[in-house]
């Protein structure tokens, strides 16, 4: 509560009756009556704000109460006019149950002090729905969001972002969005919590935010970092896809090839689908700010490979022979190999570009360079297989429908192998941009 107004209690006995009456804010329409008689407590809570109801029946949800349904009333004394009204009834077990039932109730009255507006200052960052969460959380944990109020609320966090984000989309979008909803939820708790703690033991304001703005460090990242994290996702959906393909490719002539093939189409079509809206994200976020339309264009090119990738699961699930020419297997298993190696190297790029330090940039662009000939050469080997097999095709292949199935699968393979060196040498300029002098 610290110095806020309200929670002006009052109460009254006759025989064997209590009622216990508090004013929770400066509003008329926002009581709390309490009838107490033997075992028996009855609620009667009011309420301009119907949000608010339903946050008052979940902080106590730890006992069970028999709630009545929400009334709507009307009252021109009130300025909205309309309130809610709910009342709710507890038989305890006995005395030192309603002992602990009334002192818990009373406990919890002090979280419904501005209430609607701590939930309007977490919802500008935060979904409705987590907002209201992070405030029954902090009501549970004895926190509440009345420090969080008094030392600025969004402006608290507006500073700590400018000072530790370069990432311009916390400020203008959910933070959700960028974080997800997991390190999103456990952020807040930090706010609320470091807010609540510091003002309790009398810091001074100035050390508060900067402990807040320490801990949230944990948390916010740079824009680069979270763009290379959703490009990073999509890696590892590649190295899947084209691990599934080469394994499939390596069971050639075995009995269950066609079983294989055919469920690993289905999974690649999924892993594609899942990696699309990720690209969808990174375009969404980069069109916010046109400094990083680089990333628009290098999730539109790594998206290319795992296309490329998913039509060739596609095009091998066409087979429905499992016996194939062995000089042609061969030739498409190593191809599918190279993809798996050149999956594994973009990984690594990825990561180096992500972590890249001026403590280790030595070793750091060694690696680096290293991993980009790496598929510089893959990309001028997979060509050549690709015109292997293709002349191969032509020389030993007689049936129409495996010649034009693998015909397929290795021309995507080979456009992946091209692609994988287009999204490389993106990196490649992007990083050692940074060392121009």
């Amino acid at each position: 509560k610290f110095d806020h107004p309200g929670l002006g209690t009052t109460a009254t006995q006759a025989d064997n009756r209590i009622v216990i009456q508090n004013d929770i804010g400066e509003t008329d329409a926002h009581v709390i009556v309490i009838t107490v008689e033997d075992l028996t407590s009855n609620i009667t809570y009011t309420d301009v704000h119907f949000n608010r109801v339903q946050f008052f029946q979940s902080i106590l949800d730890r006992y069970s109460i028999n709630w009545s349904t929400t009334a709507t009333k009307e009252d021109v004394k009130f300025e909205s006019s309309v309130y809610y009204m709910i009342t709710g009834r507890y038989v305890a077990k006995d005395k030192d149950d309603l002992e602990d039932f009334l002192e818990y109730l009373g406990s919890r009255i002090v979280f419904m002090i501005d209430w609607n507006r701590a939930r309007k200052k977490l919802q500008i960052f935060v979904p409705k729905k987590m907002a209201v969460e992070l405030l029954k959380w902090a009501a549970d944990n004895e926190i509440g969001h009345m420090a969080f109020l008094i030392l600025g609320g969004e402006k608290i966090l507006y500073e700590a972002i400018s000072t530790l984000s370069t990432n311009t989309s916390l400020v203008s979008g959910k933070f959700n969005d960028i974080l997800g909803d997991e390190k999103t939820f456990d952020a807040f708790k930090t706010v609320l919590a470091i807010s609540c703690e510091s003002l309790l033991k009398n810091k001074p304001r100035s050390i508060v935010y900067d402990e807040i703005k320490a801990e949230l460090s944990k948390f916010l990242k740079s824009t680069e970092e979270i763009f290379m994290d959703y490009i990073s996702d999509i890696a590892y959906y590649i190295l899947d896809i084209a691990s599934m393909l080469r394994d499939s490719l390596l069971r050639i002539n075995s009995p269950d090839f066609i079983d294989l093939i055919n469920k690993n189409a289905e999974i690649a079509k999924t892993l594609e689908r899942d990696a699309d809206n990720v690209v969808i994200k990174i375009r969404t976020l980069a069109e916010k700010d046109q400094r990083y339309i680089f990333f628009k264009e290098l999730a539109t090119m790594i998206d290319d490979v795992i296309d490329y990738l998913e039509e060739a699961a596609f095009y091998l699930s066409l087979l429905q022979d499992r016996f194939v020419v062995e000089e042609i297997s061969v030739y498409l298993q190593d191809l599918s190999e190279k993809i798996v190696f050149a999956s594994m190297e973009m990984i690594k790029i990825i990561e180096i570009t992500m972590d890249i330090k001026q403590k280790n940039l030595r070793e750091d662009i060694s690696e680096f360079l290293n991993s980009i000939h790496y598929i510089r050469t893959i990309e001028q080997t997979t060509d050549k297989i690709d015109r292997i097999i293709k002349k191969l095709l032509i020389e030993k292949c007689n049936s129409f429908k495996e010649h034009y199935t693998f015909c397929e699968v290795s021309e995507k393979f080979e456009k992946s192998g091209d692609a994988f060196m287009y999204v490389a040498e993106m990196l490649y300029s992007h990083v050692m941009n940074k060392f121009t002098i």
